[in-house]
């Protein structure tokens, strides 16, 4: 067993650390005056303080050091296309009047009155009308709510 003293803490008052070094284990700290918990609790603040200090040793350390190349990760992520965005597709029903598809149109989505209109006549002679477009996520959202106010409507990429 290794032993390796330490001082800590002001001049005026020393707290002596008594580090004991076993095979396979970590430097578990002692320090005379506090009780286990307060021991050990001190001691895995300073390895974890040590830890973050030492310097990069074979990659063992997770501080980012000014010297690593963050440039060709960010022409990386810049070479990535955007995703194509995703659409909600309402369809035409025999059991909706098109008053209330404009209704749900203007209610739900916000549209103008004619822009309502517009989307309505579109599901009504072409049999459907993208309603919205965007984020996957937020076109699911539209199409169950399209589907609460009894539409057909699913979700589809652009």
């Amino acid at each position: 067993m290794l032993r390796r003293y330490v001082a800590a803490g002001s001049p005026s008052r020393r707290t002596r650390l008594t580090f004991s070094e076993h095979e396979g284990r970590l430097p578990c700290p002692r320090i005379d005056g506090l009780p286990d918990s307060g021991r050990r609790m001190v001691g895995v603040a300073q390895l974890v303080e040590r830890w973050l200090v030492v310097p990069d040793v074979a990659g063992s350390s997770p501080v980012i050091h000014p010297n690593t190349d963050v440039d060709s990760d960010l022409d990386r992520a810049r070479s990535v296309e955007p995703d194509r965005p995703w659409t909600t597709v309402v369809w035409n029903d025999p059991v909706n009047l098109m008053s209330y598809v404009t209704h749900v149109f203007r209610s739900y989505f916000g549209y103008s009155k004619q822009e309502a209109r517009r989307l309505m006549l579109l599901v009504h002679n072409e049999g459907r009308a993208t309603v919205a477009t965007g984020p996957r996520e937020e076109m699911e959202r539209h199409a169950e709510a399209m589907h609460e106010f009894g539409l057909w409507a699913t979700v589809e990429r652009d």
